[in-house]
């Protein structure tokens, strides 16, 4: 059984005493260093002497750190410590429990978040002596609103996630949704996932001074390159918060946005907000919706996800916007 968040912490502690090559350590040592760690740092209660003895089996245990323990019996006390110089539960191998137990977990978020661990299960099962667990016959114990149809995540996400962490330039063959070709020096920065699919944050070469997004799913190739990498001081949880989902238009403003929704759909969007600024807004005996964001493709595709049961009060640039989309939206049936 995994260890709990408790028996971790007191495993780290004995962990840094057995390991002292140096010293020897007797129960009532270790309990005086376990519970001063405890009640000092932690906040916590001390542990009985009986604890300290399950925790010391659990080190010896091979399915969870597989410690060897070494003793010696001092005027008929006995003093405690690694046999093996250099051992530390820091260094040990994970064990085939924690093996298996981990793939469980890559197997279940690679199905609900199209993110694909693929690639990692295969180097853990090569490295590590992972056994096989055939995802088809592994049922799903949970559900989450996913696109299994998404293109692109196999082939080209792990490619763009290790170009981000090591600061690596790539040319990108790139296909954009209306269909059009494009070729691009790419810097990549950042992952993000809005709306069941991935972004690649970064610039093109050929434009430095603009911040793209391209979706994982639209590109057709992805190669590592020699160029200078261009670094980027953006802070892009920053640069996301004024927004909703990834796009930033060139001439939006930050706007206070007021919204009112129908009494059926207020209390979801109360429980569910928009966005990190939202607050409610009391007129009268009617609560409305405020949210500070620059408006978007995605603000005004969600305003019109919910329908007759929301209107835009403020200010008039957004509303009138949002009734422009209305009416060429009308004009649609409005044909015979």
């Amino acid at each position: 059984m995994p260890l709990n968040k408790n028996q971790q912490i007191r495993a780290q502690i004995l962990d840094g005493c057995l390991s002292n090559v140096i010293k020897w350590y007797s129960i009532d040592d270790l309990l005086h260093h376990v519970n001063n760690y405890l009640v000092q740092e932690v906040g916590g209660e001390p542990i009985s002497r009986r604890t300290l003895y399950t925790d010391l089996e659990r080190l010896q245990d091979p399915d969870l750190y597989g410690a060897d323990l070494e003793k010696k019996t001092i005027d008929r006390k006995v003093y405690y410590r690694y046999r093996e110089k250099g051992f530390s539960i820091k260094n040990s191998p994970m064990t085939p429990q924690q093996l298996t137990e981990l793939q469980h977990i890559l197997l279940s978020l690679e199905r609900v978040s199209n993110f694909p661990f693929g690639a990692w299960l295969d180097a853990l099962r090569e490295n590590e002596h992972l056994p096989f667990i055939d995802p088809s016959n592994e049922k799903a114990l949970i559900g989450i609103e996913h696109n299994p149809d998404l293109t692109g995540m196999d082939e080209f996400f792990v490619g763009a996630f290790q170009a981000v962490v090591n600061k690596q330039v790539l040319s990108i063959d790139y296909r954009d949704f209306a269909g059009a070709h494009y070729s691009y020096i790419f810097h990549p920065y950042y992952l993000k996932q809005y709306n069941q699919r991935w972004f690649l944050i970064g610039r093109q070469e050929a434009e430095p001074d603009t911040i793209w997004n391209l979706a994982i799913d639209r590109i057709q190739n992805l190669t590592p390159v020699q160029h200078y990498f261009f670094p980027s001081r953006i802070d892009f949880d920053d640069y996301f918060y004024d927004i909703i989902g990834v796009t930033h238009q060139a001439d939006s403003q930050l706007e206070k946005i007021l919204l009112r929704f129908s009494d059926e759909t207020l209390p979801y969007v109360i429980t569910k907000p928009l966005h990190p600024s939202q607050k409610t807004r009391k007129n009268g005996a009617e609560t409305l919706i405020q949210i500070t964001i620059k408006p978007n493709y995605e603000f005004y595709s969600v305003i019109r996800s919910f329908g007759k049961n929301v209107e835009i009060l403020e200010p008039d640039s957004v509303r009138q916007t949002f009734v422009q989309e209305i009416k060429e939206a009308l004009d649609l049936y409005a044909r015979p």
